[in-house]
């Protein structure tokens, strides 16, 4: 089959359509770069985890950002010193001051209760209307649908309408990835092997989220559309 952006021989498939690795790496680059286009905030808080996806955005965050001085990315991972070559070569500002604890067992790095009092201690030296409220974050279509599963099974179905639009109360997320899904992201880490480290982690996740995880991932396989229209759902209750 041909490629349908250049016609030459394809080697990738995504939803029955195919592409060539050129076209299939133009596109997923246009994906990123299309949520990223209008961020106009001159400090924003990149939140990765190390897992595959973050190491993959950041790739592309550093490509995207990388001449672009009027707006500063300021980069926090618990895992930065595993990938500390990688990183270093990026051109984004590290957070190096002593990190918030973690203050109970069902908060982790990723929560966002953690990320406010992250953006708290961050803001503290910054001025006015310089003070960071977006964070970008790592999750793909099918991580998003999941977790907005984990939130309504927790009891925060405001917040998972909330979240699906992008903001809990004055905390903005953005999420590039937000219009890839899992098995775009497979194709495309293998082909920045030679880049981004191969020995990205696993997140560890709750129980509900990996249910929920599966669960969309089963229906998936039928119907591509199903993260989508999850988050579409949602993003249309009333607020």
């Amino acid at each position: 089959m041909k490629c349908v952006i250049c016609q030459n021989e394809s080697v990738i498939v995504i939803k029955t359509i195919f592409f060539c690795e050129t076209c299939f790496q133009n596109k997923f680059f246009q994906k990123i770069r299309r949520v990223l286009k209008n961020l106009k905030d001159k400090n924003v808080l990149l939140v990765l985890s190390g897992s595959r996806d973050s190491l993959v955005l950041a790739y592309f965050i550093d490509k995207i950002f990388l001449n672009r001085k009027n707006t500063k990315i300021h980069l926090f991972c618990p895992e930065f010193n595993r990938f500390i070559d990688f990183f270093e070569n990026l051109c984004f500002q590290k957070i190096n001051f002593q990190i918030p604890k973690i203050s109970n067992e069902n908060e982790d790095y990723f929560c966002t209760n953690y990320i406010r009092r992250l953006l708290s201690m961050l803001n503290e030296n910054i001025e006015g209307s310089e003070k960071i409220r977006s964070v970008i974050i790592e999750e793909n279509l099918n991580e998003s649908a999941a977790i907005l599963f984990d939130f309504i099974c927790n009891g925060k179905g405001r917040d998972a309408c909330n979240y699906a639009r992008g903001q809990i109360d004055d905390l903005i997320f953005i999420k590039p990835l937000s219009d890839i899904f899992n098995y775009e992201i497979d194709h495309y880490y293998l082909s920045l092997k030679n880049i981004v480290p191969l020995s990205a982690i696993q997140i560890k996740r709750s129980n509900i989220y990996e249910m929920s995880a599966n669960f969309i991932d089963s229906l998936t396989k039928d119907n591509y559309s199903t993260p989508y229209n999850i988050i579409e759902t949602l993003k249309k209750v009333p607020k």
